[in-house]
């Protein structure tokens, strides 16, 4: 039997390739952990794949500090994706339809603050000036996704699937997707009988003992959270000493490039973390992606979009920052109030400070009419070169809002859409760059979506597409479509006439009272791509 040395550098690179690819199959046995072990050739081939994903929670930050430290340091450049899942205390029945009290809710802070504190310390001993250790060149940068739950919130009134424990994408030794995994648990939770917590045979009624609407006895508190997380210093050591007054200043960490907080996380954090992430810590950061749950409550929600918007216009957003996503998720059994005020306020400062975006989405966040409102007619002077009376989006390629006006109606509806169209066109006008341009609604039963397309293939000339689920009154030729028109004209390099696409869809009943129901017809990502599968597997496992 020949040596490992002695066999050809292409049989060794198809055995390890076929090593890794085992890894993809059977993840949860560790495969290349144990084979960057075997010698040092292997360790340098095998190490970048064992540390490209990782997925830890606060307990897991010691080992993992000894792992990357010192001298080892240079492993935090393998990281494309690191996934810190801060675990809260578990709570019993006892409290789990009750509201948190104070002590609930600053332990949890406390418990948050420690996990992320630690976490950028770490990541923070690596130098973007020091010369690079990893032998196959990989540009430095990684993807911080972070998450907060309790393992009791699987447990009591609410049983998220994606928060079980063997459910896909809650970990990184789960992420090929398994159809009987989720099925199973789908079928577990259509026989579970747990009337005390509002489970009758599988049938769910949320709880509800004093029948008001005011309190919550119902468990979304728990789910939720009865506020969102803030920074609480308490149990951190400060630099300048114990007792010390100085504001303690977040550890800079030039490594994270992308901040990703995707809608499995049900539980929040405030504005203020947001803010202070984005301005202390991520110093080099180009992708921010919140799928953020709205409050629980209509006053806690117009409080978070107030200060949102406040911390918004005193910092702006950094100047490293190229793309934004922003997703406001909410469900009727976790949000029976109107939680809509504040949006338009937003959309306006989302506006004013997205100047140096590449690309920018908005679902749900603000409204297309927000975002546009500077532009309608009543606000410039159609006389003069808007070009010259506003700043430009000078390298905005791509914009994607949600508007409520989309929807079906007879000419008092149809009016304000005429007027959002025209105003949006204006805004294009400032966007020398843009290459597409995407407004949608769905929802309450119909759906439509209104798209600006100058990506194609140039030997193909600007499509400007109008879809609806209803029978709508505009037509290709109609005036609505005359400004677009002229703008495709000027930006095509051979001033073609674009093709102008009006025509209804027949999407199914369920799809047009979802929220998502459209997110398959849309050009941009607006969801993280883990996010939109688990809303399809979901919906199939439903199904099935």
């Amino acid at each position: 039997m020949p040596f490992w040395s002695q066999l050809p550098r292409e049989l060794q690179l198809q055995i390890f390739e076929e090593l890794i690819y085992d890894r993809e199959r059977r993840p949860e046995h560790h495969v290349l952990a144990k084979c960057a072990s075997v010698c040092r050739s292997w360790q340098d081939e095998f190490e970048p794949e064992v540390f490209k994903k990782l997925c830890l929670s606060q307990s897991c930050l010691p080992k993992f500090r000894s792992i990357v430290g010192g001298t080892k340091k240079y492993r935090l450049e393998y990281i494309r994706h690191l996934w810190l899942r801060v675990r809260l205390n578990k709570y019993n029945c006892k409290v789990c339809q009750k509201a948190e009290d104070a002590k609930t809710i600053r332990k949890n802070c406390i418990t948050f603050t420690n996990a992320v504190w630690n976490l950028l310390k770490i990541l923070s001993t690596w130098d973007s000036e020091q010369e690079p250790q990893t032998s196959r060149g990989i540009p430095y940068g990684l993807e911080l996704e972070m998450s907060v739950h309790s393992p009791s919130d699987n447990e009591h009134v609410f049983r998220p699937l994606c928060l079980a424990d063997h459910c896909p994408y809650t970990n990184w030794h789960n992420l090929i997707r398994d159809d009987a995994e989720i099925v199973r648990l789908h079928d577990e939770l259509s026989t579970l009988h747990d009337p005390p917590h509002g489970w009758t045979n599988g049938s769910h009624a949320i709880p509800n003992p004093s029948g008001s609407t005011s309190g919550n006895p119902s468990g979304r508190d728990r789910l939720l959270g009865t506020t969102p997380l803030d920074f609480n210093f308490s149990n951190v050591p400060h630099q300048c000493g114990p007792g010390s007054s100085r504001k303690r200043t977040l550890p800079v960490v030039p490594l994270v490039r992308r901040f990703t907080v995707r809608r499995s996380t049900f539980r929040g954090f405030s504005p203020r973390v947001l803010f202070r992430l984005l301005h202390e810590s991520f110093a080099e950061i180009t992708e921010l992606r919140l799928e953020k749950w709205m409050e629980l409550y209509a006053d806690q929600q117009t409080e978070y979009r107030q200060e949102f918007q406040r911390l918004l216009h005193v910092h702006g957003l950094p100047k490293s920052l190229k793309e934004l996503y922003l997703v406001e998720e909410s469900s009727t059994a976790l949000h029976p109030s109107d939680t809509s005020s504040g949006r338009s306020a937003l959309g306006f400062q989302l506006a004013r400070h997205s100047r140096g975006l590449e690309k920018l989405s908005i679902s749900w966040n603000t409204d297309a009419a927000g975002f546009f409102q500077e532009y309608f007619r009543d606000r410039w002077d159609a006389a003069s070169p808007i070009s010259r009376a506003r700043a430009p989006w000078a390298d905005l390629t791509a914009l994607t809002l949600t508007c409520s006006k989309l929807q079906p109606g007879d000419s008092s509806v149809r009016k304000p859409q005429r007027e959002l169209l025209r105003a949006a066109c204006v805004a294009a006008r400032l966007m020398p760059r843009l290459e597409l341009l995407e407004i949608w609604n769905c929802g309450d039963d119909s759906a439509a979506l209104f798209e600006f397309d100058m990506r194609e293939d140039k030997s193909k000339p600007p499509l400007i597409t109008w879809m609806t689920t209803w029978q709508s009154r505009f037509t290709a030729k109609d005036k609505v479509f005359e400004c677009w028109r002229k703008l495709a004209r000027e930006r095509d390099p051979e001033g073609r006439e674009p093709d102008v696409n009006v025509f209804t869809i027949a999407l199914p009943s369920e799809e047009r009272q979802s929220k998502w129901g459209l997110r398959l017809f849309l050009s941009e990502q607006i969801l993280h791509l883990k996010s939109s599968e688990q809303i399809t597997w979901e919906k199939e496992s439903t199904e099935a």
